[in-house]
């Protein structure tokens, strides 16, 4: 399975209310997938019984939409549904670290250029925040062993 492949699938968890229609999403919601599973979280027992019947009719939903034979099975569980809790903004203080901190302007400007000839603009925004944050924690390392080097 390829980046195209997990593109295509992570696309059917943002685009699940478009698939399987407001009925069915606001009673459940993709988690992931696990090779060609999808796993699915159900608001309650009736609903994971409901939607166990129409398996056949949301994975041709799916892999109609997707224009691929993207998901062979589909595993319901009762679970939450809500979104992920959105996260705080990093503040001075949070011990956390932000990666861009570490990068600059070419960084940028060579990942727009390696993803110039990508059509999809929200995949190449995802792209190219994954590829500067891999090239910030590269000058992260970099900056920890050069520290560690001095400090020995």
């Amino acid at each position: 399975m390829g980046i195209d492949f997990k593109i295509a699938q992570q696309k059917v968890i943002d685009q699940w209310l478009e698939i399987v229609g407001e009925p069915i999403d606001s009673v459940s919601k993709p988690r992931y997938f696990k090779f060609r599973t999808l796993f699915v979280n159900v608001s309650d027992s009736m609903w994971l019984h409901q939607l166990a019947f129409m398996e056949d009719q949301i994975k041709g939903k799916i892999n109609k939409s997707m224009g691929r034979k993207l998901v062979q099975k589909i595993y319901f569980k009762i679970g939450e549904l809500s979104a992920s809790k959105p996260k705080k903004p990093l503040k001075k203080e949070d011990s956390r670290i932000d990666l861009y901190g570490f990068t600059n302007k070419n960084d940028e400007k060579d990942a727009d250029a390696a993803l110039n000839a990508l059509k999809d603009a929200d995949l190449k925004i995802a792209l190219k925040r994954i590829m500067i944050k891999g090239k910030g924690v590269e000058m992260l390392r970099c900056v920890r062993k050069e520290a560690d080097s001095i400090c020995s």
